[in-house]
């Protein structure tokens, strides 16, 4: 997904929400995840990737955090949190 562009914002969310489910259930080290992007990830996609990074990040906290516009982004997105403590009450 590359920022900026059209439906980026749903892709982030949807992301974030990927990724805090598969925290949830694999144990990894930051290296164990920089080794992989540098093994994986091709040099002239570098800038890209941390664009897209900051962005899912950024709505991973916000799902953290409990708050509900990203919450509707994650319903907006079609991905449902496998995670129970990390669904939003009510």
């Amino acid at each position: 997904m590359a920022p900026g562009t059209a439906g980026s914002s749903l892709r982030a969310t949807y992301a974030a929400g990927e990724l805090l489910d598969w925290i949830d259930v694999n144990s990894v080290e930051q290296e164990d995840v920089f080794r992989w992007i540098d093994e994986n990830v091709p040099m002239e996609n570098s800038a890209e990737l941390a664009q897209a990074w900051a962005a899912v990040l950024t709505e991973a906290e916000a799902l953290m955090r409990g708050d509900e516009t990203a919450y509707d982004a994650l319903d907006d997105a079609g991905y449902t949190l496998e995670q129970p403590y990390r669904r939003r009450a009510g």
